[in-house]
């Protein structure tokens, strides 16, 4: 089977489940499974980084070049499906970005899609602050 593993960020030690998405990649390939490894919003990565089993799309980029690259690569390597390793914080410094839905779908296309949540439980306490430091609304533009 031929799997593609989508998260924010692959900077090793710099990010949970890019450390986790690393290693489960490896163990499914350990199986006899083929994996590419991509992420979308890596602040550790300028621009594009890429090598046969991963590319790293870096944060700064905008968003229309980042879903190029990702639909490029993802056609390059045709996988049978798509796992979605998602932390919230992971594209927006609130938690919520309003546009995330709409890019993946441009990525993603019709390859199904699997989709694991990781850290649900951030903010889960009464008095909780985010990395913003405060849970006050915000708009969809932010």
């Amino acid at each position: 089977m031929r799997i593609a593993y989508l998260t924010t960020c692959l900077e090793p030690g710099r990010d949970g489940v890019g450390d986790y998405t690393w290693g489960l990649a490896e163990e499914c390939a350990g199986l006899g499974h083929e994996v590419f490894r991509m992420a979308l919003n890596d602040p550790y990565a300028e621009s594009a980084l890429a090598e046969s089993s991963y590319i790293r799309l870096g944060a700064s980029m905008a968003w229309e070049g980042r879903i190029a690259k990702a639909r490029q690569a993802l056609e390059e390597f045709a996988p049978d499906f798509i796992s979605l390793q998602f932390v919230c914080y992971g594209f927006h410094p609130r938690g919520v970005d309003w546009r995330l839905a709409d890019h993946l779908k441009e990525i993603v296309g019709n390859i199904p899609l699997q989709m694991m949540f990781h850290e649900l439980w951030i903010g889960s306490d009464i008095g909780a602050v985010s990395k913003t430091g405060s849970w006050e609304p915000f708009s969809a533009s932010e």
